[in-house]
């Protein structure tokens, strides 16, 4: 009999809101992003709170990966722990039962984003 899996959505589904502002936030607070601001980037995340996300906001999300190349990996990884800490609080009240009833049956629980793996790896 097949196990089969379980696939949660990052965004508007564990989270009720864009997880983007937080991983930021948490990129500059360890010095590897800049403490610029991006014009617009507070209504695209705006927008995906309240549509989801749109092919612009999932093209930002691959262009902004490539930015990443040549970051320092212990920074990434303090910067992706601190933003895990507060994402971990907004998690929805429903979500950890239901993870835990996946795991408890044995299924693989996924987690489905476009955030770069080493960025949620801690969540």
């Amino acid at each position: 009999m097949a196990r089969g899996a379980a696939f949660f959505d990052l965004d508007r589904t564990l989270l009720r809101k864009a997880s983007g502002p937080v991983f930021t936030e948490a990129l500059v607070s360890a010095g590897v992003a800049p403490a610029r601001t991006v014009p617009g980037m507070d209504l695209v995340y705006r927008a995906n709170d309240l549509w989801g996300e749109s092919a612009m906001a999932m093209g930002l999300a691959r262009m902004a990966a490539n930015v990443a190349r040549g970051w320092k990996p212990a920074a990434v990884r303090t910067a992706s722990e601190q933003a895990a800490e507060r994402l971990a609080k907004d998690v929805v009240p429903y979500a950890r039962p239901l993870l835990d009833e996946h795991r408890k049956a044995g299924r693989p629980v996924v987690l489905a984003t476009t955030t770069p793996y080493d960025m949620v790896a801690p969540l």
